[in-house]
């Protein structure tokens, strides 16, 4: 993959999101549910309030908020940490295992801040946690991710000798 694919891909998967954020028929493609749950959960989209139909919690169209707007007037930079700074703070909500995910995304941001354009990055070396944050990055167009597969282990589950 060149440096040129890599501009092109990040472009053209980050502008699908802010075309699928403000509505419009010029989306090139549909984000994943991760995508649109992570746009509602960090206040970006809400289901439209004026909706009226029979189901409307479950029918109504997504809208952007006004903390929507003010996101898509950032420039690119801008709204890649602002992308970020909302990452980081949805997984710190999760009261489980907030503080330690938070650790390990900061961890992983730092190690990839020092990533070169085209080099594969080892993802074998991350924990299952690591490889969902490089999914959630891929997923934006943050990164590429040419084929994240986990090693099958047999668990020897039959319960004696083979």
């Amino acid at each position: 993959v060149t440096p040129e694919d890599l501009e092109r891909y990040t472009q053209t998967v980050w502008d699908s999101v802010l075309h699928f954020l403000v509505g419009t028929e010029h989306a090139t493609m549909e984000p994943p549910p991760a995508v649109v749950h992570f746009l509602l959960q960090t206040n970006l989209m809400q289901t439209d309030p004026e909706y009226t139909g029979h189901n409307a919690q479950q029918e109504a169209p997504l809208v952007i908020t006004e903390k929507g707007y003010d996101f898509l007037i950032r420039d690119n930079q801008q709204q890649v940490w602002h992308f970020c700074l909302q990452y980081l703070q949805v997984v710190a909500a999760n009261k489980e295992k907030g503080e330690r995910m938070v650790k390990e995304a900061l961890l992983l941001l730092i190690c990839l801040s020092f990533s070169r354009l085209g080099e594969a990055y080892p993802a074998s070396a991350l924990t299952k946690s690591g490889r969902r944050m490089l999914k959630d990055l891929a997923h934006f167009g943050l990164l590429y991710v040419r084929e994240l597969t986990i090693p099958v282990v047999p668990d020897g589950g039959g319960g004696g000798e083979p």
